[in-house]
Parts: structure tokens; C-alpha cells; sequence
């Protein structure tokens, strides 16, 4: 059994993403790029939100190299809604646990 598991928020909020960041879980989610200012190209696109502030959210990417780019809210929450709030948490899974 592999020792990582993911678990899907499809179609969650900005407010569960605040939570998760907030308690140290990195939340992947799936992006338009059109939305991204620091992208040129059209994509649907996985980056993973590692911060946000008042005025941005953090993203790490893996097509740019670090630190994580800081993208202001509404241009993240357009890209994100264009995916339709998609969201996973990569979690580590507990030893002595059966679930798939």
C-alpha cells in the first residue's frame, strides 16, 4: 500500500482551502493559466497553494521555478473556477490502516 493518499475537494471553497493552509496541508489544485498574470500560454494546469495572505495566494508551480508565486485572489479564484473549484490534499496515511 502506498504511503501517501489523496483525498479529492471537488468543488470546494476558498474558505476550506484557507483551513487546510492554515493547519500546514498544501492543497494541489487544477487552474485555467489564462487567469495566472505570470503565465503567457492558455492550459488547464495543477499548482499547489502552499500560503495565502489578505490580499494573495501562494502558489508553488512546477512549470516556474521557485519561490512560490503570489497571485492576488481574484485572478486565482477566476483560474480555479474555471476548473470548477477542484481540489486535492496529498495526505501521509496512517500506519495500520486498511483504507484504499
Amino acid at each position: 500500500m502506498h504511503p501517501v493518499q489523496m483525498v479529492l475537494l471537488e468543488r470546494s471553497s476558498f474558505d476550506t482551502l484557507r483551513a487546510h493552509i492554515e493547519v500546514g496541508e498544501p492543497v494541489l489544485t487544477l487552474v485555467a493559466t489564462d487567469f495566472l498574470p505570470y503565465w503567457t500560454r492558455s492550459a488547464f494546469h495543477a499548482v499547489v497553494v502552499v500560503g495565502m495572505d489578505d490580499e494573495n495566494v501562494y502558489l508553488h508551480d512546477p512549470l516556474h521555478p521557485p519561490p512560490a508565486r503570489a497571485v492576488p485572489h481574484a485572478d486565482f479564484l477566476h483560474a480555479w473556477g474555471a476548473l470548477f473549484h477542484s481540489a486535492a490534499l496529498l495526505r501521509r496515511r496512517l500506519t495500520g490502516t486498511k483504507s484504499g
